[in-house]
């Protein structure tokens, strides 16, 4: 039902794939093949920026999520209903026949229960509206796989998408950290779609360590 609401308001960003209905890895994949393919007929060059989030379900921000949810206009039911779901967890580790006592788990929001693809989706929404509107003068295609992500930059020359996906990185990074949620810089990695396998491939100094320098 959330996610019908969601999906109904629009409230969800169009390229937010995975942890949604109807919208899978074979949809994430089908998106990339066409925009490389279509920008190949018009004579341009694609580049790729995957990058991954920290940590994404434990850093969840509890308050930060609440503030989300009343800013997409759910309805004080349903915010106090997650505000308590989300408290007095506890956790116990197994390993064989060792089971450890019982932990407080009043962080984050659980990777395996029932709702958390949903939590993650309307966590990153507004995420991916405000960066396109931040990136809008980049030219960049933003696309969110739950706790995932790819920029993807087109033009003639590879050096010129090298600094949209710099530029476009430094924003979706900034967007990351005011909502509490840090990208894995050395998980990042560049992907360059060439029809030629001797083409130019360029190196992108990102500017955050590891990548400082043309290491990337």
């Amino acid at each position: 039902m959330i996610q019908f609401d969601a999906v109904k308001h629009d409230i969800f960003h169009p390229n937010q794939l995975g942890g949604i209905c109807q919208r899978s890895t074979e949809d994430a994949g089908l998106i990339l093949t066409h925009l490389v393919q279509a920008e190949w007929v018009k004579g341009l060059q694609t580049s790729v920026l995957a990058f991954d989030i920290a940590q994404f379900f434990p850093s969840i921000n509890h308050d930060m999520f609440m503030a989300v949810l009343r800013r997409q206009g759910f309805s004080s039911i349903l915010v106090d209903f997650f505000a308590s779901y989300l408290v007095g967890c506890s956790m116990v580790y197994c390993w064989n026949t060792f089971q450890s006592d019982s932990r407080s788990a009043d962080v984050g929001v659980g990777q395996g229960s029932a709702l958390s693809h949903v939590i993650s989706g309307l966590f990153i929404a507004p995420v991916m509206k405000l960066f396109y509107i931040k990136a809008a003068p980049l030219n960049t295609t933003l696309l969110s796989f739950v706790d995932d992500g790819t920029i993807l930059a087109q033009s003639k020359q590879l050096d010129d998408n090298n600094v949209g996906l710099r530029k476009a990185y430094k924003i979706i990074y900034l967007l990351f950290v005011a909502f509490a949620l840090v990208l894995e810089h050395d998980k990042t990695e560049l992907f360059y779609f060439l029809r030629r396998r001797d083409a130019y491939n360029p190196l992108l100094d990102l500017g955050y360590t590891p990548h400082t320098g043309a290491t990337l």
